[in-house]
């Protein structure tokens, strides 16, 4: 294959064929007809030597050839999109742009709800949709995300990934009100009920050689945690943005543990083709403003010893 047999348009539709799995969907993406799109596909399987994709119901599934090409040419196209976008003229409130961001969902009630309400104001062309924070690598890789935000201490290695510490919170024992213990000792042979969110164990006693209660229960989210506690009168180890949510609308109250329970490290991640793109690193920053105020967000006092 030579270079001169490739041309942008065709990269721009196989990228577009990529993220959508659909010609239809492609050919809305790119505002062309399905039939522009299905001839493109054609001569793409001429130049690759390759079918790229094949049917299954009425979705497109990559071939393996083209999951490799993948992150190549979505690298490609945003770099061509960064040459035509002026950013010196980038106006925040003019902008049409929909955005997909990978976190934990709890994030959803605190850090985005905020992002929303100022995206309202500021930006209200510019949206912000959230799903599940798996294998976000090679979701930024090839476009399926944007941006993600991930918890623990450990940064996301990767030579095309971009990550940054956007903010530690404090985790909190959480008892239903009526409860009368003040302080929860974790290394007691006699501690009460505790659950945390399934993905937070490691972080809270495993990844710290501390050993795990055996009355310790994992679940599904935070909130889960705090319904349970609420439920089976035990004690629930939630971050504190969401124990502030929950001290709002739960009869809760936070308690003082010992020893203490540590902070968790969020990392905001984004893949390098994205770097020089205005609306992406205006986005970014809107988050890191936003994340400011959810750490200034005081947590429920602890019931006095």
């Amino acid at each position: 294959m030579h270079l001169r047999e490739l041309d942008a348009n065709l990269i721009v539709i196989l990228d577009a064929l990529l993220l959508e799995a659909s010609v239809t969907k492609a050919a809305q993406r790119l505002g062309r007809s399905p039939s522009a799109v299905s001839h493109a596909l054609a001569r793409l399987r001429e130049v690759f030597d390759d079918p790229l994709f094949v049917r299954a119901g009425q979705r497109l599934v990559p071939t393996s050839r083209a999951t490799q090409l993948a992150p190549t040419v979505h690298v490609i196209v945003s770099g061509l999109e960064g040459l035509l976008n002026n950013e010196r003229n980038f106006e925040p409130e003019a902008q049409e742009r929909s955005f997909v961001l990978a976190c934990r969902p709890e994030l959803e009630l605190t850090l985005l709800a905020a992002v929303r309400a100022a995206l309202a104001s500021a930006a209200p062309g510019i949206t912000l949709h959230q799903r599940e924070a798996d294998g976000v690598v090679d979701a930024l890789r090839t476009g399926r995300i944007d941006l993600a935000i991930v918890d623990g201490e450990a940064e996301p290695s990767a030579n095309d990934i971009s990550a940054e510490r956007l903010y530690d919170e404090p985790f909190v024992a959480l008892a239903p009100e009526r409860q009368s213990a003040k302080t929860l000792w974790l290394n007691s042979d006699d501690s009460p009920l505790l659950f945390t969110a399934a993905g937070h164990v490691t972080h809270l006693f495993d990844g710290r050689g501390h050993p795990q209660p055996a009355t310790l229960e994992a679940v599904a989210s935070p909130l889960i945690a705090i319904h349970a506690a609420l439920a089976r009168q035990g004690i629930a180890l939630v971050p504190a943005s969401v124990a502030t949510l929950a001290a709002r609308h739960m009869a809760t109250r936070s308690l003082t543990t010992s020893p203490a329970l540590p902070s968790i490290p969020h990392h905001l991640i984004w893949h390098l083709s994205k770097e020089r793109d205005a609306c992406h690193a205006w986005l970014r920053d809107h988050l890191r403003r936003c994340a400011k105020g959810v750490t200034q967000t005081e947590p429920p006092e602890p019931v006095p010893a």
